[in-house]
């Protein structure tokens, strides 16, 4: 007997949507835990598609890592900082004024690949 190509996808496609229909014809609320069930779904996944399916795992940190990390705690805070909050952080930094800042040379090799305007570009920069 002969196999024909088509009709074997034909045949395959007809398996896929007979198993799509049953799927969506059991009701989600219902768990079903037996065995059975559980490899009847492993085995419908396998004939629906090669890809394998990564696991997910729930995971909770533990009190202890709460505490230190602080965890529970948002990273962004969500109230906005007034005018007098934040000028008071800022000027507790201390003043840059006799900072001398000297950038270093350029890179032999980037210099060279630059051309005329970006050395210009380069030289103002220094002279900041």
């Amino acid at each position: 007997m002969e196999s024909n190509p088509s009709n074997s996808m034909q045949q395959r496609l007809f398996h896929l949507e007979q198993l799509a229909t049953q799927q969506q014809a059991q009701p989600s609320a219902e768990p079903n835990s037996s065995p059975e069930h559980t490899m009847d779904m492993g085995e419908n996944n396998s004939v629906l598609h090669s890809l394998g399916i990564r696991p997910s795992y729930s995971w909770c940190s533990s009190p202890f890592l709460n505490e230190v990390l602080s965890l529970d705690t948002s990273l962004f805070p969500s109230t906005v900082m007034s005018e007098d909050e934040r000028r008071k952080m800022i000027e507790k930094y201390p003043n840059i004024e006799g900072v001398q800042y000297q950038p270093p040379d350029t890179i032999p090799l980037a210099s060279k690949r630059m051309n005329r305007s970006q050395s210009k570009e380069d030289m103002s920069l220094k002279r900041l």
